[in-house]
């Protein structure tokens, strides 16, 4: 009874982490997605080089950032595709006698394909607000509380950097866990870009956002490029961060985590196939020792006709656990050698990354998307790895405890249906304290599901040595 509960607890133990690798990272997936407005990620970030802009701070010709006119003349020539860009500083908003210092941006009119802003109240920044270089804001839920102790301020007028500005709307913050996890970059007050630049003409632009193709994304960073350099920027001037390869990426390590379960699914069945097959043959062997083809066909029929359903089911099942586990694994450029056979490429690969990783701690970014990348990527990578590294295992030790403890394949078969229900009750629990809506789709639980029956059937017939 003691190792059939400690089995049960390996078994639980190994379901949650697979559960959660899957459902859990796809859900945190989503949620970045949305946080990135309509367009979601299919896109390009060009940004300031942060080394180029303290370097040339001072530069007049606008090198460490860009001019309206020319993110207009980009924009342009991007059409029609969308675009977006902002400016941003840290200045002091006031309401009377109250003064705090927050993030001011200003935005452009296709903001809102970008990023997500959930407006409580009021309007977003208009066409019309940016073409009139209008003295309007858009006024985030915890500056309005802290300012006017409500959020009812729709109406009302603020001052930033001592000018005033008409409230025209409340945004609401998300209080989801990526949304808390990148606190500090979430802006306090929301102004037309164009406001903003006649308010600090030394101000530059600093960041802009272009829809691009999933398909084509390469060929679009080239034409950015070629864009810039037209319009005047230097090569080392911006960085362009590519958020389809980004998404890429840190999507397949959730497909990962099922493509390995698929596998071993596939690979415990085909073995079964293989065993089932053999047995055929040594039985159709031994019979032909004694009796002609036609008597041995007719005295095992039955016996065949349910040999041959089996292989075809399992030849059938491991079909169609390829078609749903089978997807195109992307490497990044940058990651894959000009040969194969060399160890320094390697390790100076591992040194970038941990370097990449110290200059992220140490450094505090405002970058509030590229900070969410990163906290997506350590929340997926993390769940991902958990599920193939310990769930994966556990499943099979603790099945295999199961089975030597004389537990029945039925008995087995329907704890693990029981804690998969349960699972997924702690992964909603988890969602809903995370404030991530988390979508069950039949497609993760029913690999999953075929991975621990294929375990079940292996360690019932391979390891006992018995015939279904």
């Amino acid at each position: 009874m003691r190792r059939t509960r400690l089995a049960s607890w390996i078994v639980f133990a190994g379901v949650l982490l697979l559960m959660s690798g899957a459902g859990l990272s796809t859900a945190i997936i989503r949620s970045w997605e949305e946080a990135n407005g309509t367009q979601k990620l299919d896109r390009l970030t060009v940004r300031v080089n942060p080394e180029s802009a303290s370097a040339a701070s001072a530069d007049p010709t606008g090198s460490a950032g860009w001019t309206l006119r020319q993110m207009e003349r980009i924009a342009a020539a991007w059409a029609p595709l969308p675009s977006s860009w902002s400016a941003s500083r840290s200045d002091t908003i006031a309401y009377g006698q109250v003064s705090v210092t927050g993030d001011v941006i200003g935005v452009s009119e296709d903001d809102g394909l970008f990023t997500q802003r959930w407006i409580r109240s009021g309007s977003p920044v208009t066409e019309t607000a940016l073409t009139g270089h209008s003295r309007v804001a858009v006024l985030g839920t915890e500056m309005a509380e802290m300012l006017f102790r409500s959020t009812d301020v729709t109406g009302k007028s603020v001052e930033i950097g001592g000018t005033a500005f008409h409230i025209v709307g409340v945004f609401e913050e998300s209080s989801s866990l990526l949304r808390s996890m990148t606190n500090d970059s979430r802006p306090d007050i929301i102004v037309p870009v164009t406001t903003l630049l006649d308010l600090y003409p030394g101000l530059s632009i600093q960041e802009m956002r272009i829809a691009a193709d999933s398909g084509s994304w390469i060929a679009d960073e080239d034409r950015i490029r070629q864009l810039l350099a037209a319009a005047g920027s230097r090569s080392d001037s911006f960085v362009i961060d590519s958020d389809v390869q980004e998404h890429r990426w840190i999507a397949q390590k959730t497909q990962l985590l099922l493509f390995a379960a698929g596998v071993g699914a596939m690979a415990a069945a085909a073995r079964v196939l293989i065993l089932q097959l053999s047995q055929a043959y040594r039985r159709i062997q031994a019979s032909l020792a004694k009796d002609d083809w036609m008597d041995v066909l007719r005295s095992n029929r039955l016996w065949l006709l349910g040999r041959t359903l089996i292989v075809l089911a399992l030849a059938a099942g491991i079909g169609m656990m390829w078609l749903l586990i089978r997807y195109p694994l992307y490497l990044p450029a940058e990651m894959i050698p000009d040969r194969w056979i060399d160890l320094s490429f390697f390790r100076d690969l591992v040194g970038q990354r941990f370097l990449a990783v110290a200059n992220q701690a140490g450094a505090a970014s405002h970058d509030g998307q590229t900070l969410m990348r990163q906290r997506v990527n350590e929340l997926v990578s993390g769940l991902a790895a958990a599920g193939l590294l310990a769930g994966l295992p556990f499943t099979w030790i603790g099945i295999k405890l199961w089975r030597s403890a004389g537990l029945g394949s039925g008995s087995m078969a329907v704890r693990i249906f029981l804690y998969i229900l349960a699972a997924h009750l702690v992964m909603l629990a988890a969602a809903r304290q995370a404030n991530i809506d988390i979508i069950i789709s039949p497609h993760d639980p029913i690999i999953l599901w075929g991975w621990l029956l294929s375990v079940t059937g292996h360690h019932q017939i391979i390891t006992n040595k018995k015939e279904w």
